[in-house]
């Protein structure tokens, strides 16, 4: 009885329209209501988020009380930990909510879309969650969700056919499971150029862009994105198994972790000397006062042309642009709104990040987004997939040239270049 009281148990109003009236009702749970949210708690707590559930409830019978109780659970009973999302991020919305919503909106005729994200604490490929968050996704028919997947477990999922598109903050990634962009394909840009930022310790006695005062530091990158982090020392005259001493952070691979995030915490811990990451991660470091922002590529502080080597994209399976084009070219409208809102008021990315992210990224994103704002491009250009597969080729990612038109979903471009 004390669980109903505390957790179920509300008092409900509502007004009646012709009088004006308004009037309050107890609300108890149904014996079904409180063994379904038994039942998925205790499978999530035991196989983590990720999962998915068909909850068959009949007309009348308390399906929106249901998902709200199963809602307000994780978020009232578990810990937001350090880099960590919140909680109710993780496991109320995407796992619970998506399900009732998907359920609702295909009947209403909308089109489904999977999309698998390693990090959604990220600048890198915000105009995707903004899509969805702002609701331009919807506008344009469909019903997205945007599944948090662990490190690399992006490409998998696409090539498992678990997700029907991955955002990559790096889409050379994706020739991890497609070998020379077989079966790949890039729908859009969510960002153009290399999105990273090497962030050392605030301490550090060296001028942003000396590389030589790396020499002997303990650096972590994620993987994927420490390929690049490999090639910008090489450039710069660096030997990045000799000179500096690359590090693994323990538990910055876990499922519901943002790497920049938790990178910053270790920062600030002693556990390292500095991390190659997205800004938010940068910008956490400075904001907790243990970082400061060394070498941004995208701005000019490389070596060679390592701004040019990734970009953030979002890709999908030559299987899937065939079986459903009209949710492929959905997806990239709203993609190309979302660009186009953040450009002309970076604002609105506080609303975004207040509903994603924890905190103290939340109250970051806005000023981050700003800055970023011109890199907000959709196109796939010849030009940056030449260099990209450039780079793939040099880090032993790609076999051969490939051509344009096999990693680009060139069927789409006019809707990048509108």
């Amino acid at each position: 009885m004390t669980e109903v009281i505390e957790n179920y148990a509300q008092f409900l109003e509502t007004r009646d329209e012709s009088t004006g009236r308004k009037r309050r009702t107890q609300a108890w749970p149904r014996y079904h209501q409180i063994e379904v949210v038994r039942r998925l708690l205790a499978d999530a707590s035991h196989r983590g988020v990720g999962a998915r559930y068909l909850v068959q409830h009949s007309a009348g019978s308390g399906k929106s009380n249901s998902i709200a109780w199963l809602a307000h659970r994780p978020a009232a009973e578990a810990t937001t930990r350090p880099g960590r999302l919140p909680p109710r991020r993780v496991a109320a919305r995407k796992e619970f909510l998506l399900c009732r919503s998907g359920l609702d909106h295909r009947a209403g005729g909308e089109l489904d879309m999977r999309i698998a994200a390693v990090d959604l604490v990220s600048n890198t490929c915000f105009p995707a969650l903004a899509a969805r968050e702002l609701g331009f996704f919807r506008e344009e028919g469909l019903d997205v969700e945007i599944e948090l997947v662990s490190q690399i477990g992006a490409t998998r999922a696409l090539r498992d056919g678990s997700a029907d598109a991955m955002i990559a903050g790096s889409v050379h990634d994706l020739l991890r499971e497609f070998p020379d962009w077989s079966g790949a394909r890039l729908l859009v840009a969510l960002s153009q150029g290399t999105p990273w930022l090497l962030t050392v310790r605030s301490d550090l006695p060296a001028e942003r862009g000396d590389f030589e005062a790396l020499r002997g530091l303990r650096l972590t990158a994620a993987e994927g994105p420490d390929l690049v982090f490999r090639t910008l020392l090489a450039e710069a005259g660096l030997d990045p198994d000799r000179d500096v001493e690359m590090v693994r952070l323990p538990g910055s691979e876990a499922r519901d972790v943002s790497f920049g995030v938790f990178a910053a915490r270790g920062l600030a811990a002693g556990r390292i000397d500095g991390f190659w990451s997205n800004a938010v991660g940068s910008a956490t470091a400075a904001a907790l006062g243990a970082g400061k922002l060394h070498v941004d590529v995208r701005r000019g502080d490389d070596p060679g042309e390592v701004r040019y080597c990734t970009f953030a994209g979002l890709g999908t399976t030559e299987t899937f642009l065939e079986r459903a084009p009209e949710q492929a070219a959905a997806a990239v409208r709203a993609i190309v709104k979302a660009q186009k809102a953040l450009r002309e008021d970076p604002a609105r990315a506080a609303r975004v990040g207040e509903g994603l992210f924890p905190r103290d990224a939340a109250a970051l994103i806005a000023d981050i987004v700003e800055r970023d704002a011109p890199f907000y491009e959709p196109a796939v250009s010849e030009a940056a997939v030449r260099k990209l597969n450039r780079f793939a080729r040099s880090v032993g990612h790609l076999s051969g040239p490939a051509p344009y038109e096999r990693v680009a979903a060139v069927q789409l471009r006019h809707l990048w270049e509108g």
